[in-house]
Formats: C-alpha cells, sequence, structure tokens
C-alpha cells in the first residue's frame, strides 16, 4: 500500500468554468486555509482507503488512520510512504512494534513523483476544485463522494502506478 497525507482548504485555485455569454462567474467559498487533512492508502489491487482529521496530521492521527485501516486488511502489509516527521514520531514506532505484519518502505526524500497515491489525491482535488462547500462537513463529503467515483474505476487507479513508473502485473487472472 502506498500512503499519503494531504490537505483540503477552502483556498485551492478556482479551475476554468463556464457561464452565460457576457456574465462573468462567481463562485463563492469559505476563506479558511484548511478545512481537512486526509491520510490516503492506495493498493497495488485497486483499492483506495480514506481516513479524514480536521487540522494538520501527527502520528497519533497516522496510527489513527493505520488502525482503520487494519480493520479491511488483514495479513503482511508493505506499506510505501515518504519521510514526513509524523511517519516517524514515536506513536507510529510505538504502533509498528505492535503490529508485526507491517512493514514500513520510505520512498527516497523529495520524491514525490515515485508515490501512485500522489496521482491520486491530485486526481481528486483536481475534480474539487470549483466546489463550494459552506463548511468543513461537505467539503469532506465532496472529497469522499470523488474517492468513492475513483473507487468504481480501477483502470484509473493502475494508471496512478502508471504514471509513477511502476508497472503492475494483471493480478485479476
Amino acid at each position: 500500500m502506498f500512503a499519503d497525507e494531504f490537505g483540503l482548504s477552502f483556498r485551492d485555485r478556482l479551475a476554468t468554468t463556464w457561464a452565460a455569454a457576457g456574465s462573468t462567474p462567481v463562485l463563492r467559498r469559505e476563506d479558511k486555509r484548511r478545512g481537512l487533512s486526509c491520510f490516503c492508502g492506495l493498493t497495488t489491487t485497486g483499492k483506495v482507503y480514506t481516513v479524514y482529521f480536521h487540522g494538520s496530521i501527527d502520528g497519533a492521527c497516522v496510527v489513527v488512520a493505520l488502525r482503520h485501516i487494519r480493520r479491511y486488511v488483514n495479513g503482511p502489509l508493505t506499506l510505501i510512504w515518504d519521510r514526513l516527521s509524523a511517519h516517524r514520531g514515536p506513536e507510529v514506532r510505538a504502533y509498528l512494534k505492535e503490529d508485526r505484519e507491517i512493514t514500513v518502505v520510505e520512498l527516497p526524500a523529495y520524491s514525490p513523483e515515485l508515490n501512485p497515491e500522489e496521482y491520486c489525491h491530485g486526481y481528486a482535488k483536481e475534480r474539487l476544485r470549483n466546489s463550494t462547500p459552506v463548511d468543513a462537513e461537505e467539503l469532506l463529503m465532496n472529497a469522499e463522494r470523488e474517492f468513492n467515483r475513483m473507487r468504481r474505476r480501477p483502470k484509473l487507479l493502475m494508471s496512478f502506478f502508471a504514471r509513477a513508473g511502476i508497472p503492475l502485473i494483471n493480478q485479476s487472472g
């Protein structure tokens, strides 16, 4: 499983949009920097797991996310992620000692292009650019709607691995 964290903001830049001829489109949104943070895991079998948090993600949030994912993913798990300090905090280290079936592989520093999950959440954020949620709960609903759409498109999810240069063997046969 490739994992990463990202923020969902009310201040993300807007995308080009349409309006009636002669009128400028107006999108009203909250003026908050960050509405939510998300821990997202993408498996090589095309499954996406998301856990949302208010505020920034720290080691305790990472443990909550890992416990959530372990409810659905049993047995050995290779977790591939970046070198975020929250991943190396005492809470995470303690949890990884507790769950010995998780093996952690750290990506090289400053190499987000190697993580297919970066493309996964980038796609979701691109689709959310012109959304106008009134609060963090609506922002969460919009984000989860986008991830649910992606969950129904396995070829799209597999394309994120191809974009990261990770060839996958056809696992359906």
